[in-house]
């Protein structure tokens, strides 16, 4: 394998190594938290593998079934659109701030056909 060291104030540096016989332990974010506070040093790194092919979109079956859902190009930056829709607010109300009224659901459940029962 190769790693690619690069830091913006120093030289990029490359390491060539193998990992013969080795595992890589992995670590939660929870765990590297802790470690963190307890004064553990931690570095933020971003790995990309460069040995496997990336797939393309286009070997998706489900974007070769549908070609004008998903163009070679983007068309471009959508129009600008009216909004059809607005809420008027009367001037000076506040919003309610009311906890719901709860319910057991056997109360809930008799409520209902009670009113069922008074709208037929």
């Amino acid at each position: 394998y190769r790693v690619i060291f690069g830091d913006i104030h120093a030289p990029e540096f490359i390491y060539h190594g193998s990992l013969l016989g080795t595992s890589m332990q992995i670590i939660s974010a929870l765990q590297a938290r802790t470690l963190l506070s307890h004064g553990c040093e931690g570095f933020l790194d971003t790995i990309h593998d460069t040995t496997s092919d990336v797939p393309s979109i286009h070997d998706q079956p489900i974007v070769s079934e549908f070609p004008d859902v998903f163009p070679d190009e983007l068309p471009g930056i959508p129009l600008v659109r009216e909004v059809e829709f607005n809420i008027e607010l009367i001037i000076g109300s506040e919003p309610i701030s009311k906890a719901p009224y709860r319910m057991a659901p056997i109360e809930l459940k008799e409520l209902k056909d009670q009113l069922h029962e008074l709208l037929e």
